[in-house]
């Protein structure tokens, strides 16, 4: 089925009623429990995005995407409820030489309202490129090393786990960023939506990617660029371990 701009609306109105907080409640203790297929489709786009997607069988699902400046969309596969498991994921991601697009895990949390994601890769805009971002430090999981960030995006607050190898495809231990969250002081609250995903800025590209198949092959990885254009006046301490036993 692919799904165009003017279908986009009708599922962005019922994907933002999904995203609405549900008020402060205390969270359930994190535990790791039985997964079942990934196969929740979320397709969220503002009335600048020029995006078309495939929502196909199972985990599968394509994007391309144009985007001019003030276009954003996010768009992905997973589950109506983020827990501890091991998410895999596998296929293709190519942005364009000036895309601002992401692939990653993201979610939300409620009570606090967070969005989170863990940054497998991006095309040509790091997310902690940003005044207000602040490092807390790094932890290693799934055969990687990952840099935990936060910011504020207006009034919500994001949080970023930040690969320092570039991937596409693989295994994402969830749990372990949700404890590298909270070891730093970063509350997650009660938790929503947690789906590997597209969201794209600008610029253009195509991806497809299959949620809850690992790679068939070795995944070729690549540094992620450490060149920022906006320097974070907050603290900056990536340097600094973070336990997440």
């Amino acid at each position: 089925m692919t799904i165009t701009k003017a279908l986009g609306l009708v599922l962005s109105l019922a994907v933002g009623a999904l995203s609405v907080p549900y008020g402060p409640e205390q969270p359930a203790p994190l535990v790791a429990r039985q997964a079942g297929a990934p196969h929740w489709y979320k397709y969220w786009a503002n009335d600048q995005a020029v995006v078309e997607a495939d929502d196909l069988d199972g985990g599968l699902f394509t994007v391309e995407w144009n985007e001019p400046n003030g276009g954003n969309f996010v768009i992905g596969k997973g589950y109506q409820t983020g827990f501890d498991t091991k998410f895999n994921y596998s296929g293709t991601f190519r942005p364009g030489s000036n895309s601002n697009t992401y692939l990653a895990l993201y979610g939300w949390t409620y009570g606090p309202t967070s969005e989170y994601y863990v940054m497998e890769s991006f095309g040509v805009h790091h997310p902690a490129d940003n005044p207000n971002s602040t490092c807390y430090g790094h932890f290693t999981s799934d055969g990687g090393t990952y840099e935990i960030w936060d910011k504020y995006n207006g009034r919500i607050h994001q949080l970023w786990s930040v690969r320092t190898t570039r991937r596409v495809g693989g295994t994402i231990t969830t749990g372990n960023h949700f404890r590298a969250f909270e070891a730093v002081g970063l509350e997650l609250g009660r938790h929503g939506e947690m789906i590997i995903g597209i969201e794209g800025q600008w610029g253009s590209g195509a991806a497809t990617i299959t949620a809850g198949v690992p790679p068939a092959t070795r995944v070729v990885e690549s540094a992620t660029p450490t060149t920022r254009t906006q320097v974070s006046t907050r603290r900056d301490t990536c340097t600094a371990s973070i336990d997440i036993s």
